[in-house]
């Protein structure tokens, strides 16, 4: 009988441990708050990869076009200026 008693002893210390493992695998589980922060924390470094990629391909193709027209940005800005007091005189002159 002692021998059955000590046996039994064994398997709740077995039991107990193996309900202590479960329980604390549980409530990893259901800590949303903290699963939650993690997601967001993944999230927000792909956001902010894929921005900096998107930046980067803008300035290579800002860069790449103004190696093709050859024309410097005061250029531009004069030619639209250019443009607008053009179109300010054909619609002075047709509103007269």
């Amino acid at each position: 009988m002692g021998d059955e008693a000590q046996q039994l002893k064994e398997e709740i210390v077995r039991t107990r441990e193996h309900l202590g493992e479960t329980v604390d695998q549980l409530v990893a589980k259901a800590d949303l708050k903290s699963r939650a922060q993690a997601q967001a924390a993944e999230l927000t470094g792909r956001a902010r990869n894929a921005g900096a990629d998107a930046a980067a391909k803008v300035r290579e193709q800002v860069t790449a076009t103004r190696a093709k027209t050859g024309t410097a940005p005061w250029m531009m800005a004069a030619g639209a200026v250019v443009l607008a007091v053009a179109a300010l005189v054909v619609w002075q002159r047709r509103t007269r």
